[in-house]
């Protein structure tokens, strides 16, 4: 049985992936390439 906590507790985990997300992809955008970036993942 999941409880709300547990719940409540992936809900973040998968609203901080997508903020990393978008700032890894503002990074590449606005970064000028600078590096090529090898993206580490």
């Amino acid at each position: 049985m999941v409880t709300a906590q547990a719940r409540k507790r992936v809900a973040w985990i998968v609203v901080l992936t997508l903020v990393v997300i978008a700032l890894v992809v503002l990074a590449i955008l606005y970064g000028g390439g600078s590096g090529g970036g090898g993206g580490g993942y």
